[in-house]
């Protein structure tokens, strides 16, 4: 044996005599079952054995590979590896159905029929050799815990496929009293057969499953094997045709399904695609919020209402519902040009009509802002120059009395105009960031911005004056 052939994964099974691993054989690029054998005296009294089962091949038999012996006496088998769980530990973790069971021992009997028919008997398999997989496929272990007792006694080998039988029924979680079951059951439990294959018979009738046979009613539905020695001349191949309708069957159903999920995928994201339009289409035909600032308010309603608009002051306001002319819009949200939602209304902010109030200047032009001002009285006391990252060059970006203050014939105000958009290399330490329009600076932060310009023209002043004081001083000097 080449020692670097097979890689071992994990360990299987471990008995008194081996110990099973599951293996990779590197040569044929293939997991299998690497059995290592303990004791060569007891792999020599099963090697006569092990080399006939060497020639089953069915679907639900585990398939042996090789019998090798190493150059220090080391024994070894390798076969199919099977990735399943025993019927045992199968029955302790879930409830099976009936059919389930039915499908079950249908398997076990036509591998144990194909067997027979080749004059090769397993001897006493227990429930722990069936193993089944997520699939529900089966398959025989027949080399676990196989010592080779009683192999060939045909006698012997029916009496162990019914323990074994009954061991399945009675492990297995279903009622069999009151299932279809039940007179199988009670057949097996009085030892009524005389082989394998009425054992099988009565299965089908219990399953419904007519399968065609010779005039004595015996299942021979076997293909024969091209083999090379005397041996292996006599033996066949039970085809187990349900099974291969069975997968036939699921190949459609996973095709139809793969099928069935993208149809369902592809619907879902058309819908989604189609729904994304419409709202993107009804959002756009959402009209944009008109301009009310510095309107009167029953001007504001008469067209809010013929636009079919709804204006809202803030609960906390009083307003004399009475006399509407006497207010005037101060500010509004959403902001002009601003669409509206599906619910068109827009939150004002109002102030007296009857008293003079600042009115907003931020977003108008230089000019436009001196003419507004000029019609309320207030004079320009100072024009500051700024960056703004918002707003273009020659537009009013801040302004020292807030909109909707009182104020009064001849005040003076200080307003800060955009010099120009901040490149985006440029940085500035006190870069300056309008508010939002109608958005107002607290009075805390007016009050010390004009304290601050204050103070700075104040030493300003200081400093010009002591330049001139110096200047004096020194033209007397001369």
């Amino acid at each position: 044996m080449e020692n670097s052939r097979y890689e071992i994964q994990r360990k299987i099974n471990e008995d008194k005599f081996s110990t099973t691993f599951k293996a990779y054989d590197k040569k044929l690029n293939r997991y299998l079952s690497f059995k290592d054998y303990n004791d060569k005296k007891y792999f020599d009294s099963l090697s006569n054995n092990l080399k006939s089962l060497s020639n089953l091949h069915h679907p639900n038999i585990l398939e042996m590979y090789d019998l090798m012996i190493s150059s220090n006496n080391k024994c070894f088998l390798t076969y199919e590896f099977f990735d399943g769980i025993s019927l045992d530990n199968l029955f302790k973790r879930k409830n099976v159905s009936e059919p389930f069971i039915l499908d079950i021992l249908r398997k076990i009997l036509l591998s144990l029929i194909y067997s027979e028919n080749n004059g090769i008997f397993f001897g006493n398999l227990r429930i722990y050799n069936m193993l089944v997989d997520e699939n529900n496929n089966l398959k025989i272990d027949i080399f676990k815990n196989f010592d080779g007792k009683n192999f060939g006694d045909s006698k012997s080998q029916l009496n162990y496929n019914i323990s074994v039988l009954l061991e399945i029924l009675e492990n297995s979680n279903i009622d069999i009293e009151n299932s279809n079951l039940n007179s199988f059951y009670q057949k097996l439990r009085n030892n009524s057969y005389d082989d394998t294959q009425g054992i099988m018979k009565d299965l089908n009738e219990i399953n419904n499953y007519k399968m065609t046979g010779s005039n004595n009613d015996s299942i021979d539905n076997t293909i024969k094997l091209d083999l090379k020695n005397e041996h292996e001349k006599n033996m066949s191949y039970k085809i187990d045709e349900n099974l291969f309708e069975e997968e036939e069957i699921k190949n459609k159903k996973k095709s139809h399904n793969y099928l069935k999920s993208f149809l369902v995928y592809f619907t879902s994201v058309l819908l989604a695609f189609f729904a994304a339009a419409v709202i993107i289409f009804c959002y756009n035909l959402r009209p944009k919020a008109p301009d009310y600032v510095g309107k009167n308010l029953r001007l504001a309603v008469d067209q809010a209402t013929a636009n079919d608009i709804e204006l809202v002051v803030d609960k906390s306001v009083s307003v004399d519902k009475s006399d509407f002319n006497k207010y005037v819009v101060i500010g509004q949200s959403p902001k002009v040009g601003d669409k509206l939602l599906f619910k068109k209304k827009i939150k004002v902010e109002l102030g007296l009509e009857k008293e003079d109030t600042m009115i907003n200047l931020i977003g108008l032009n230089l000019k436009k802002a001196k003419k507004e001002l000029s019609n309320l009285g207030v004079n320009v006391k100072k024009v500051r120059y700024k960056k703004s990252s918002v707003y273009d060059e020659g537009v009013v970006i801040a302004q020292s009395i807030d909109a909707g203050r009182k104020i009064q014939n001849g005040d003076f105000i200080t307003i800060t105009v955009s010099s120009g958009k901040i490149r985006k290399t440029e940085t500035i330490e006190d870069e300056y960031t309008p508010p939002e329009e109608n958005e107002r600076p607290n009075e805390d932060e007016t009050d010390n911005s004009s304290i601050n310009n204050n103070d700075s023209n104040s030493n300003n002043n200081q400093e010009f004056d002591n330049e001139n004081t110096r200047k004096n001083e020194n033209n007397s000097g001369e």
